[in-house]
């Protein structure tokens, strides 16, 4: 649903070529990739290099975490120039990045501490990232709220409808020193997926006049009013509040009282910014084009296996 494409071979090993590594192989267990409407070059594609980890509750900790993320980096690395890599993996046709992640899931249900807020006492330089390696960890917590959003977006256009521009785009705004792309790209970035939220958008032709609706996810609980208003604040910034817009906010984990801090916040803006002109007629039906709506959070839960976590 977020418009990655897999691409070699699964759980693959591939020769070292670093001998400060140590090591004669690195592990791929699964590889993507995808084109990032940010990237210097318009056909760079970017490589994701997975490493999947299944673990119960009793057998995760920070320091597992750690060694992971360190083989992981090590990884990374390797694959720039690994000629074993490239040439399972990679299409020479087009310039290429390489990109790690740790995808760590909870198999069992019961550890409800965010992975990452727990490891994240840890020193950076412990990880001996070197420059030019980028890696991101995906912990129980984020693969929860993104399975809800995924979810959400297969209910609304079926789970074989992938993003494009007949169904429907993530938003990316043009940045202060980088100007994407294309505003509207069938790509959820591994950047996007990990910020605080993601816009998807489609399009109605139902009229003679083209609807735009955006859903806007939000990773927050929204338990104060200025997550709200800081959220509409950006939505006017990049001007996608307008009479012919529909906007959908969405909170996976919403706190039981969001709905409502939503309204309040949403009406103290108005009032704020529009001042006099609150009660007009043309500021009101704006107003209207910015709801908040359920979402169903999902559970996924896979049999009491662990998978993943041992040493390699």
């Amino acid at each position: 649903m977020f418009g990655w494409t897999q691409v070699g071979p699964k759980n693959q090993n591939w020769q070292c070529v670093d001998d400060q590594h140590n090591k004669k192989s690195h592990p791929s267990d699964v590889v993507y990739w995808y084109g990032s409407p940010y990237a210097s070059e318009e056909d760079e594609r970017l490589y994701v290099n997975i490493d999947l980890k299944s673990y119960a509750k009793e057998t995760i900790s920070p320091g597992k975490v750690a060694d992971a993320l360190r083989n992981l980096a090590k990884s990374v690395e390797c694959a720039q120039k690994s000629p074993d890599w490239q040439k399972l993996f990679v299409n020479t046709d087009f310039n290429s990045a390489v990109f790690g992640l740790l995808f760590i899931f909870n198999h069992d249900g019961e550890y409800d501490l965010d992975l990452a807020k727990s490891c994240a006492a840890l020193p950076i330089e412990s990880i001996e990232l070197t420059l030019g390696v980028r890696i991101a960890l995906f912990s129980p917590t984020l693969i929860s709220y993104l399975s809800t959003v995924a979810n959400d977006i297969s209910r609304k256009f079926g789970e074989d409808r992938k993003p494009g521009a007949d169904t429907y785009q993530f938003y990316y705004p043009n940045l202060i020193r980088t100007k994407a792309q294309s505003q509207f790209w069938p790509v959820g970035t591994i950047e996007l997926l990990t910020g605080p939220w993601q816009i998807v958008r489609w399009v109605e032709s139902t009229t003679s006049t083209p609807r735009q609706y955006f859903r806007l996810y939000y990773s927050g609980a929204g338990e104060v009013g200025d997550e709200f208003k800081y959220m509409l604040d950006y939505l006017f910034r990049y001007q996608l509040v307008d009479k012919n817009n529909q906007i959908g906010i969405r909170l996976p984990f919403a706190s039981p009282n969001s709905a409502a801090l939503f309204e309040t916040a949403k009406d103290q803006y108005f009032q704020y910014y529009f001042r006099s002109f609150h009660t007009n007629e043309v500021v009101q039906e704006l107003k209207k084009t910015i709801v908040f709506e359920p979402v169903t959070r999902i559970s996924n839960r896979f049999h009491s296996i662990e998978i993943g976590m041992q040493d390699r």
